[in-house]
């Protein structure tokens, strides 16, 4: 049964982590691999939900506990969704994009069946998580400003951005891993000072 080269890769660095991992850690580091979680951007997101909800169609001996999107997408548009299909949702074709309606953020969110978050950077774009001097002697030019010129593209300083999101995926990680939910409901409240214009998603409750 045909599984997409990165998702076959997650799924071996995830089996690894049972026999491989605590070798190679201080001796007096002790995994929990009970509290996994696994992120991702663009298609790297995609890859994170397909390993979570169990679609990589290879069996894995961990579970995770949280799952998030960075901008995840599904495809290139809907008559290429990404294999294996996890999103449900098909309205014929639409042009290429970096993050296309209906395959995008909105799109997973809208699916998450369970207790989840979604945050809007909205004066930023998809390409904006690149370095921009990412992959700077691949081809003579840097992809991230290639790409960042393809696509939309915010006009601040990027580290703002980037600092932001990393916020988000912390508070989320300690609401979901440690119990600890102060940062994320503050962050939801508005009542915590965010470097950026951030919109808050509805969330979704089990």
């Amino acid at each position: 049964m045909y599984c997409r080269p990165d998702i076959k890769s997650a799924v071996e660095v995830t089996n690894w982590l049972s026999s491989g991992l605590q070798p190679v850690l201080l001796e007096n580091v002790v995994p929990n691999l009970s509290r996994l979680a696994l992120a991702g951007h663009s298609s790297g997101g995609y890859v994170a939900f397909a390993l979570a909800l169990g679609n990589a169609n290879i069996t894995m001996n961990l579970k995770f506990l949280a799952s998030i999107g960075i901008d995840p997408v599904a495809g290139a548009n809907k008559c290429m969704k990404s294999v294996p299909k996890i999103l449900t949702s098909m309205m014929g074709c639409i042009p290429c994009s970096c993050a296309h309606d209906g395959l995008n953020y909105a799109e997973f969110f809208k699916e998450c069946k369970e207790n989840c978050h979604g945050f809007v950077i909205s004066e930023y774009g998809h390409t904006d998580m690149l370095d921009d001097d990412f992959c700077n002697n691949c081809l003579g030019t840097s992809i991230g400003k290639l790409m960042g010129s393809m696509c939309k593209s915010g006009k601040g300083d990027k580290t703002l951005m980037t600092e932001c999101a990393s916020g988000l995926v912390v508070a989320m990680l300690m609401a979901q891993l440690e119990g600890e939910s102060g940062k994320l409901d503050a962050i939801v409240d508005n009542s915590i000072i965010v470097p950026v214009k951030l919109e808050v998603m509805e969330a979704s409750q089990p």
